[in-house]
């Protein structure tokens, strides 16, 4: 096995299409199946409308600013950038931030997700073994480097998300319009103050500021233009996934029962009924099919954070790093031992760290416009 820290593992060249495949597979694994919870709490009937303005707000921002930042730093990513542009002390402890953010993130995802997988899979597990078992598999997967996470997204991209997409569709079978109407119930500021709350969905975007200068067609250096399109093909399909979601769940259950449950769209696949099917069991299907492309997303950020840290502080050692990013978010799951807890600081704290992974990167580029700095083009 090959070291982790040979640049073919831990800085691979990553194409367009590699990209594309990574951005959508972590955008729909890190969708918590309660998106539509979100969207009935804040518009109710019309929660569909506040993900158009969550599209907008954030989504659409983030991919400009990314195109923006490799035309400005073409070799360098948010982190090796920020401290150029806003000096080391500062970079540095805006970079820490940016970084520590993920971890609080990947503290909360996995506890949420080791209490979906309890609640519908393993009800006799206890929620500390699901997560010290799903985080053993994660950094075995991000110990080795960037490149076995991009593997495994291109490798399940199309089987997941056609079937995610086949059973969401499915799920639209109980839908009654009269729960979605009127169209237009809300004045436009709730819609904008919606969006604005459930932006969180396009966090992961962020991800990418810390892979920039790897996504080129070839080992020379990458144009702009070269994110552009593939990011906005997994940020509409993505939205499109969620809008299924959302009508689905909205649709079947109405604007006050939807809140009711802690991972709606799941409840929405589970009321699927086809005669004579032959796998029954379709929500576990579904199941199974999120957690394949949430671990995906997972073991991604994790390698990332990893490889980051180990940019700011050259003494780190990779795989250390790794170990120690596991342990740290296995002790953070475990220090909510109540699910409802758990999944209420989920909902409120995913809503709030949107703001500075989503703040930092405008604030570098706009103080590097300011003062005219610029990456330098290596050869």
């Amino acid at each position: 096995m090959k070291d982790a820290r040979t640049p073919e593992l831990l800085s691979p060249v990553i194409s367009p299409v590699n990209f594309f495949a990574l951005l959508l597979v972590i955008l729909l694994g890190l969708d918590f199946l309660d998106f539509p919870y979100e969207a009935a709490k804040t518009c109710g009937p019309n929660g569909y409308w506040p993900l158009l303005a969550a599209f907008c707000l954030a989504a659409l921002p983030l991919i400009l600013l990314l195109v923006l930042m490799r035309r400005r730093f073409p070799n360098q990513n948010l982190t090796e950038a920020a401290p150029q542009v806003l000096g080391k002390p500062l970079g540095l402890a805006g970079n820490l931030m940016f970084l520590g953010c993920f971890v609080l993130w990947l503290i909360l995802a996995i506890k949420d997700s080791s209490e979906l997988v309890v609640a519908y899979f393993l009800n006799r597990t206890p929620v500390w073994a699901v997560s010290a078992f799903f985080l053993i598999g994660v950094g075995y997967v991000a110990v080795n480097g960037l490149a076995p996470a991009l593997r495994l997204a291109a490798f399940v991209l199309i089987p997941t998300v056609l079937f995610r997409f086949t059973m969401q569709i499915f799920a639209l079978q109980g839908l009654k319009s009269a729960y979605l109407l009127p169209l237009f119930a809300r004045p436009p500021l709730d819609y904008l103050t919606g969006g604005a709350f459930m932006a969180n969905v396009f966090l992961p975007i962020t991800a990418i500021f810390l892979i920039l200068p790897l996504v080129k067609k070839n080992p020379g250096n990458g144009r702009a233009s070269e994110l552009a399109i593939p990011a906005l093909s997994a940020a509409f399909i993505a939205a499109l996934s969620f809008l299924l979601g959302i009508l689905g769940a909205i649709g079947s259950f109405g604007a006050e029962l939807t809140p009711r449950f802690a991972w709606s769209e799941f409840a929405t696949i589970q009321q699927i009924n086809i005669p004579f099917l032959v796998l029954e069991q379709v929500g576990l299907i579904f199941l199974v099919i999120w957690i394949t492309m949430f671990f995906v997303a997972v073991s991604f950020y994790f390698s990332v954070v990893a490889r980051s840290l180990g940019r700011q502080f050259p003494g780190f050692n990779y795989r250390w790093t790794v170990a120690v990013l596991v342990l740290l978010v296995l002790v953070g799951t475990l220090l909510f031992p109540d699910a409802i807890t758990a999944h209420a600081m989920f909902t409120l704290f995913r809503r709030w760290l949107m703001l500075p992974v989503f703040v930092y990167p405008w604030i570098v580029y706009l103080v590097a416009l300011l003062r005219g700095v610029k990456g330098k083009f290596e050869g």
